[in-house]
């Protein structure tokens, strides 16, 4: 196998633990809304960090450095900046990445420490309550 079939494989790779990752991320978010068990939404909020953290920024950083590795070669460093769609998929790239490691990780951390304090008390708390109704 050529070096051009393995770094589209690691970066097909890198898209598909991203992508299923963010399935993951999406289903037990959507769950946890939808509960009213603090015990179940705590098990929840758990896997979000568990599918976000293992699978999502594994394959993200799978497909920077895939990415990054094919275009230094095969599009000549700089002069990508002269394809259009390749152009928009690194400015896309960055901007979600850019986007999921602020807004998305904050919240979702935040949500991680009021789950803990809730758990604590053993009962939902108000802040608990209103951020779990909040959208990201």
């Amino acid at each position: 196998m050529d070096e051009f079939s393995l770094l589209r494989f690691a970066h097909m790779l890198g898209l598909t633990l991203m992508g299923a990752g963010l399935i993951g991320v999406f289903t037990c978010d959507m769950r946890s809304r939808q509960t009213k068990d603090l015990k179940l939404f705590s098990q929840l909020v758990t896997l979000i960090a568990v599918f976000y953290d293992g699978v999502v920024v594994p394959g993200a950083l799978l497909l920077l450095a895939s990415g990054t590795w094919l275009i230094v070669q095969y599009y000549d460093g700089w002069a990508f900046l002269e394809i259009p769609w390749l152009v928009g998929m690194v400015g896309l790239f960055l901007f979600e990445f850019i986007e999921g490691n602020t807004i998305t990780r904050l919240f979702f951390m935040r949500l991680r420490r009021l789950t803990r304090d809730a758990m604590e008390k053993g009962d939902w708390t108000d802040e608990l309550t209103c951020s779990n109704s909040d959208l990201i």
